[in-house]
C-alpha cells in the first residue's frame, strides 16, 4: 500500500501531455498559393490571413510551424500535408520560446500587406509599359 501512495504522489497532477509541432519546410516546387490552400484544407480553423502569414514565415525562414498540439493529431496533419505535396520536417516537441510573438505576427502582417501593395504597383507599371 505504501508503494502505491508513493507512485501517486510522484506523479504531477498538473503535468500536461507533451505538445508537438507540425513544421513545413520551404522547397522549390510548391507555390505560395499552393501552400496557403493546403494549410486551409488540412489545419482546423486555418483562415486565409493566418495561412498567408505562416507561408511568408516559411519563405523567409525556410520553415514554419503550422500547428501545435497532441502527437496523434500532429502526426495526422503532417501526413495529410505531405500527401498534398508539401515538404515536411519531422515532428518535434514544442518549445514555447520558439512561438511567434505578437510583434512577429504584426511584422508578418505588415510584410504581407507591403508585398501585396508592391505587386499591385508592379502590375500598374507593366500595364503602362514603364517597368
Amino acid at each position: 500500500m505504501a508503494e502505491s501512495k508513493s507512485k501517486k504522489s510522484s506523479k504531477n497532477k498538473d503535468s500536461k501531455p507533451a505538445l508537438w509541432d507540425v513544421v513545413v519546410l520551404d522547397d522549390n516546387h510548391n507555390t505560395a498559393d499552393g501552400v496557403v490552400e493546403s494549410l486551409m484544407e488540412v489545419i482546423p480553423r486555418m483562415d486565409n490571413r493566418r495561412a498567408c502569414r505562416i507561408t511568408n514565415q516559411i519563405e523567409l525562414n525556410g520553415k514554419g510551424v503550422v500547428w501545435t498540439g497532441k502527437r496523434k493529431a500532429a502526426s495526422f496533419y503532417c501526413e495529410q500535408l505531405a500527401e498534398l505535396g508539401l515538404t515536411m520536417d519531422k515532428l518535434r516537441k514544442h518549445k514555447p520560446q520558439e512561438s511567434i510573438s505578437y510583434d512577429d505576427n504584426l511584422a508578418m502582417d505588415l510584410l504581407g500587406m507591403l508585398e501585396g501593395r508592391i505587386g499591385a504597383i508592379r502590375e500598374e507599371f507593366q500595364k503602362h509599359g514603364k517597368f
